[in-house]
């Protein structure tokens, strides 16, 4: 009864820990941002604007986005404004990182709204394939609260960057951003709130030591 009990204690335990990896990826851990459009693009990952707050690496990417978080693009200091009107822009991540979706917040103005992005994985975080190519939409929302959009795709390795081409419309030739997040497929990649943690180890050792201590009788008299 007591090995049936451990057992069950332990695949709970297990299962725990396996579901807490198996919810949709967090938020990849953007280390930097770098682009040939110049601009204060350090605001495109600094949180500058959101509604919401996010940590990185332990926030759910679907679970943030379910919050329905907007960005405020009033203050230029929440925004990225850059100097040229095309180029490209890397956010490279802390470890190689395995990315399925991201979502941008677009700027206010409606004649910043509408352009292409080219989607390019660097595996070396310097090298860097295409991969595909989609269109970020017209402003979504008000000034003050811009709705997010999300742009689907899937590198089947991990990276260490993410480039980005903005190639403006025929109509646009501007281009500026709110905020970018990215999603991450790496269940390694989640670190785990330590509270949960220390529930399941504790309760994985208190089962070892209960077996332990049921099994010392039973040696001894084996050896009588």
């Amino acid at each position: 009864m007591r090995q049936v009990r451990f057992s069950s204690a332990l695949g709970a335990a297990t299962l725990f820990l396996a579901c807490a990896g198996a919810q949709a990826g967090p938020i990849a851990a953007v280390q930097n941002v770098w682009s040939t459009l110049g601009g204060s693009f350090g605001h495109l990952t600094d949180q500058s604007g959101l509604s919401e707050r996010y940590t990185a690496g332990v926030t759910d990417f679907d679970t943030y986005l379910a919050s329905k978080p907007t960005h405020n693009s009033l203050d230029p200091d929440n925004d990225w404004l850059p100097i040229f009107t095309e180029g490209y822009t890397i956010f490279r991540f802390a470890v190689p990182t395995t990315i399925k979706s991201f979502a941008l917040w677009n700027l206010a103005k409606p004649e910043d709204g509408a352009y292409t992005v080219r989607i390019n994985v660097c595996a070396d975080g310097a090298s860097c394939d295409y991969l595909k190519s989609d269109h970020a939409q017209m402003v979504r929302g008000t000034e003050d609260a811009v709705e997010f959009q999300v742009f689907d795709f899937y590198a089947p390795d991990p990276v260490l960057a993410i480039r980005l081409d903005f190639v403006p419309s025929t109509f646009n030739r501007t281009v500026g951003l709110g905020e970018v997040i990215f999603e991450t497929a790496d269940v390694a990649a989640r670190v785990p709130e330590p509270g949960a943690l220390s529930l399941t180890f504790a309760t994985v050792g208190a089962c070892l030591a209960s077996r332990r201590r049921s099994r010392r009788p039973e040696t001894a008299q084996s050896k009588r």
